[in-house]
C-alpha cells in the first residue's frame, strides 16, 4: 500500500503552517466482535445497449441482494469472517435475460423465521471465508469453489465489504492511499489486478458517533481472454469458444465510515463496462460464429447494518400470510 499527498500538500509539510497550528490527524482502524452479523443491502440498476451482429437493443436490469457477513472468532486482532449470499432478486422488463431470484439459484427462498435469525439455516450458501486484520488487510480468502458462472456474477458484483484497508500511520483530510486487489473477474481465466485509489474527503459527527467520508476509484481490464467450453464424445462434439477481446469496468463512488463502530455504513457508486466478445459455437463440424459488444452503466447504494434488513421481514411476513 502506498500513502500518496498532493504537492500543495508537500510544499505546507516544508514550509510549515503559516497560521502556526497543526493540520489535525485522523486514525482508522476496523472493529470485529465475535458473533457480530452485519448485513450488506444493495440495490443496482444497469442501462445500456447490446449489440450482437446486426441486432442493437437496449438493456434494462435491476439487481436487489442482501449479503450476511458473520464474524465467527477474533484472535490475537485477527477475525474470521463468512460471507452469506441471502437474498437476491434480478429484474429484466425486456425479458431478454433470465430472471435470478433467490427460489431459482439455490433452490428455495430460504427465508427462516426473524426469532432466532440463523445466518447458516437462512443461506447455507457461503460465498467467501476470509481472515482480516484490523487494518483491513486480508490474509486468508476463500472462495466456493463449485460456484457456477451466474454465481461467479454474483460474487464479482458483490465485493464490496463493510471493512476497508487503511494506512497504519494517522491521515489528514485530503491524504491519498492505494490498495491492490485481486478480483474474480468471470470472463478471465487468469488473475486480474486491480488499484483501487482512497481519499479522504471529510469528517462529522453523526448521532454523537465521528464519521468520515471516503471516495474510492478503481478500474478493472481483461484483454484478450479466450476461453474454451468444448466438449463430447466420439459420436457428438459441443463446442463453445469465447475470446473476450476487451473486458473493462471503471468505477468510483464514496463510503461512510463509521470510526466508532470501525465498519462501512453507507456507500454508493457509479460504474461503466464495456464488453467485447467473439463466440464460437456448434455441434461437431458446424459452427455458429457471433460477434457481441456491450456497453452498461450501473448506478448501486447500498447500506450496512446489524439490523435484519425491513425486506427479509416483508418476505417472511408474506410467506406467512400465504400459509
Amino acid at each position: 500500500m502506498k500513502i500518496v499527498f498532493s504537492i500543495p500538500f508537500c510544499l505546507f509539510l516544508f514550509l510549515g503552517n503559516p497560521l502556526g497550528g497543526a493540520q489535525e490527524t485522523f486514525s482508522f482502524q476496523n472493529q470485529f466482535t465475535p458473533g457480530e452479523q452485519l448485513y450488506l443491502t444493495l440495490q443496482t440498476e444497469m442501462k445500456g445497449v447490446n449489440r450482437t451482429g446486426e441486432e442493437e437493443y437496449p438493456v434494462l436490469r435491476t439487481l436487489d441482494a442482501v449479503m450476511l457477513f458473520k464474524t465467527h472468532a477474533v484472535v490475537d486482532g485477527m477475525a474470521s469472517v463468512d460471507k452469506y449470499l441471502v437474498d437476491i432478486a434480478a429484474t429484466d422488463p425486456d425479458n431478454r435475460f433470465p430472471v435470478i431470484t433467490m427460489k431459482k439459484l439455490m433452490g428455495s427462498d430460504l427465508i427462516a423465521s426473524p426469532t432466532g435469525f440463523d445466518p447458516v439455516q437462512l443461506s447455507p450458501y457461503v460465498i467467501s471465508s476470509m481472515r482480516m486484520d484490523p487494518q483491513g488487510r486480508i490474509h486468508a480468502l476463500e472462495r466456493s469453489g463449485t460456484a457456477s458462472p451466474l454465481e461467479k456474477a454474483v460474487q464479482s458484483t458483490s465485493e464490496r465489504q463493510p471493512w476497508l484497508v487503511f494506512p497504519s500511520e494517522p491521515l489528514v483530510l485530503g491524504a491519498t492511499w492505494t490498495e491492490t486487489l485481486q478480483v474474480p473477474l468471470p470472463v478471465s481465466s487468469k488473475p486480474v489486478l486491480t488499484d483501487v485509489v482512497y481519499t479522504l474527503l471529510r469528517v462529522w459527527e453523526e448521532n454523537g458517533e465521528p464519521m468520515a467520508q471516503i471516495s474510492y476509484t478503481q478500474k478493472i481490464s481483461a484483454e484478450n481472454t479466450e476461453l474454451n467450453s468444448s466438449r463430447g464424445n466420439q459420436n457428438v462434439h459441443l463446442k463453445l469458444q469465447i475470446k473476450y477481446n476487451h473486458y473493462s469496468i471503471s468505477s468510483e463512488g464514496t463510503l461512510d465510515f463509521n470510526r466508532a463502530k470501525g465498519y462501512v455504513t453507507v456507500f454508493r457508486s457509479v460504474s461503466e463496462m464495456h464488453l467485447d466478445m467473439d463466440t464460437q459455437a456448434g455441434l461437431s463440424d458446424v459452427n455458429f460464429p457471433s460477434h457481441t459488444e456491450m456497453k452498461l452503466t450501473s448506478k448501486t447504494a447500498g447500506t450496512i447494518s446489524p439490523q435484519i434488513p425491513e425486506r427479509l421481514l416483508n418476505k417472511e411476513k408474506a410467506n406467512d400470510e400465504t400459509k
